[in-house]
């Protein structure tokens, strides 16, 4: 194998008006509340398909938990690099996301 076979080529993203060099070019704010989740360039952009619960829950559909697949995601190093997010254990659960807008 040569030299060059051998180096890790560039992973290359998509530039969009929301990705910039593999990661989020813009503040992302809560769609609800509007308050700040994240600051510009602090997550890496990545796709992976994933079944994630809806925000908010049908509540005629008791027992049933709704989710949706998404495929595109902002990825943190660190929890602690989201802005206005708070945290809690749960009887030795991860730590969750609890709150924004705090």
């Amino acid at each position: 194998m040569s030299e060059l076979e051998s180096v890790e080529k560039p992973v290359e993203f998509p530039e969009t008006e929301y990705v910039e060099d593999g990661q989020n070019k813009l503040i992302i704010k809560c769609k609800y509340c509007t308050s700040k989740i994240l600051d510009k360039k602090s997550a890496k952009y990545i796709t992976q398909e994933k079944d994630l619960p809806l925000m908010q829950q049908d509540k005629n559909k008791e027992g049933e938990v709704q989710s949706e697949r998404i495929n595109q995601f902002y990825h943190v190093e660190n929890m602690y690099t989201f802005e206005n997010m708070g945290f809690y254990t749960y009887c030795c659960k991860p730590q969750v996301p609890k709150l924004c807008g705090l």
